[in-house]
Order: C-alpha cells, then sequence, then structure tokens
C-alpha cells in the first residue's frame, strides 16, 4: 500500500521574480547563493574553487532531477522486512529508467559535467546515463575580438533523441557556446 505521505505530488522551490521569461529558474536558495558568492570572490583560489564548483553543480543537478525527470511509483522492501511484514516503503520515487545525457563543453571546464554524471548515476541505472564531449574554442577577428565559438571534435555516444540532455556550462556567459553546442547536437545527433 502507498504511503500518502510519499505519493506522486508536484515538487516546487522558492525561485526569485524576474523577467526572462517561464523557461528561466532562478533558484532563491540562501546557501547556494552563499557558496556562488564564495566561488566569485577574489580571495578564492584552488582547491577551494574546485570544491565550491562541485557542491554548487551537485546542487543544481539535484534541483533539476527533482523539478524535470519522471517519476514512478516504486515498491521497495527495506531492511526491516526481516522483522515486519511493514518494512516496505511505497512511493513516487524518480524513474531510474530515465535516459539523460550530460554534455561538457571542454573551452571552459569539464568539471561541472561530470558532476552531474557521478550524481546521476547514484539516482539513475548506469546503462541510461551517458556524459558526451565537446572540444570548443572561441573565434576571434584581426583585431583578436572574440565573435563566436567553434566546434573542432566531439565524442557523442549516440542518439540524443528521447533522452533528456544535460549541458552544465562553467562559464555562463553570453551563452554563445552554449547556444553553438545545442546547435550542434541537434543538427548532428
Amino acid at each position: 500500500m502507498e504511503d500518502s505521505a510519499y505519493g506522486e505530488r508536484s515538487y516546487q522551490t522558492t525561485q526569485i521574480d524576474h523577467r526572462y521569461g517561464e523557461r528561466v529558474h532562478l533558484l532563491h536558495d540562501p546557501l547556494s547563493l552563499s557558496l556562488l558568492a564564495r566561488l566569485c570572490a577574489q580571495e578564492t583560489k584552488q582547491p577551494a574553487v574546485s570544491q565550491l564548483i562541485k557542491h554548487l553543480y551537485r546542487r543544481l543537478v539535484h534541483e533539476v532531477v527533482n523539478q524535470r525527470f519522471p517519476r514512478v511509483i516504486r515498491r521497495v522492501e527495506t531492511r526491516m522486512k526481516a522483522v515486519t511484514d511493514k518494512g516496505v516503503f511505497e512511493g513516487a520515487l524518480v524513474d531510474p529508467t530515465t535516459p539523460v545525457v550530460t554534455v561538457d563543453i571542454a573551452r571552459a571546464g569539464m568539471l561541472p559535467s561530470q558532476v552531474c554524471f557521478e550524481y546521476l548515476n547514484d539516482v539513475i541505472q548506469s546503462e541510461v546515463v551517458r556524459q558526451d564531449h565537446l572540444i570548443m574554442s572561441r573565434v576571434t577577428d584581426d583585431r583578436e575580438q572574440v565573435t563566436g565559438a567553434r566546434i573542432s571534435g566531439d565524442k557523442v555516444g549516440g542518439e540524443i533523441d528521447g533522452r533528456i540532455v544535460l549541458f552544465p556550462d562553467p562559464m555562463g556567459a553570453t551563452g554563445s557556446s552554449l547556444s553553438k553546442a545545442i546547435g550542434y547536437l541537434k543538427e548532428n545527433f
């Protein structure tokens, strides 16, 4: 019998109001903002930079899974089952068969994608979790001004249709690299 406290429920997190449109989500999370402020501070150096990036991307992928991944009702016998017939949990859990790809863009850094890949393998069956790689560099004009991005190689494990595709972009500046990466995968895979 399903535990009524853990049935299918919508999940919501507190978000900051903005005018970027309904597809943009800005989390109102004081802990993450504190970590982000520390990451961005001038005095923050390695290895703290990498550790903070890991904390922030674990938090971010956690939120994405809660908000966007499908759920299934599952029945799990707990360790208590050995002493009581009531040692069974039944409720809505993240669907462990959800096919997902995390894409690293090797221009700004691969750490965020690796963090997401490892985290997803704890929740989703490893057979349907994949990490793809795009090699990207900036394009400059004759005055050395950045005018775009170029993809010079990839290691993509197959089709992306029917999969949730995540781009944990460490730069997050103008979005041109991310836009180029999304377009490349759509056109080629």
